[in-house]
């Protein structure tokens, strides 16, 4: 006996067939822009690039962040902090996200600067307990005294 001559028999409405849907992924992607007015300020990007290049060239004259940093684990000193490459300056909030330069960059060697890729800005501070935008934001201070003196 087939299941419709069972249903048909028996007077039991046929059951609802189950429509799936396609799972989203959460993520809608949107188009990058492509028109727009491309000025002699941008650089012929249609984004501004909002970066102060007096900055960065003061702040990469810095040492690195982590400099005579160890990490401590039950009074016992676990991973000390050796600074390999030039130091580089590395923004707490990057620049594809709205970071702009003030008040947004710390000087890291090219290994600590590595490691917050790797890590993450939010591991990356638990790890060295560190406030990366207190860093940035103190050498933003510190820069904007040492330029207003003669």
């Amino acid at each position: 006996m087939s299941l419709q001559s069972y249903y048909a028999k028996c007077g039991v409405p046929k059951p609802k067939k189950v429509v799936r849907r396609k799972r989203s992924t959460g993520l809608q992607r949107t188009r990058m822009k492509k028109r727009g007015p491309r000025t002699k300020k941008s650089h012929g990007a249609l984004f501004p690039k909002r970066r102060d290049y007096a900055y960065l060239a003061w702040a990469v004259g810095d040492p690195c962040l982590l400099r005579d940093r160890a990490i401590w684990r039950d009074n016992v000193e676990t991973l000390v902090h050796v600074c390999l490459g030039p130091v580089q300056v590395c923004h707490v909030k990057s620049r594809g996200a709205g970071g702009a330069d003030d008040s947004n960059v710390v000087a890291m060697c090219a290994a600590a600067h590595d490691e917050q890729h790797r890590l993450g800005i939010r591991s990356f501070q638990k790890r060295w307990d560190i406030d990366l935008k207190a860093e940035a934001a103190s050498l933003w201070t510190r820069y904007k005294r040492e330029a207003q003196r003669p």
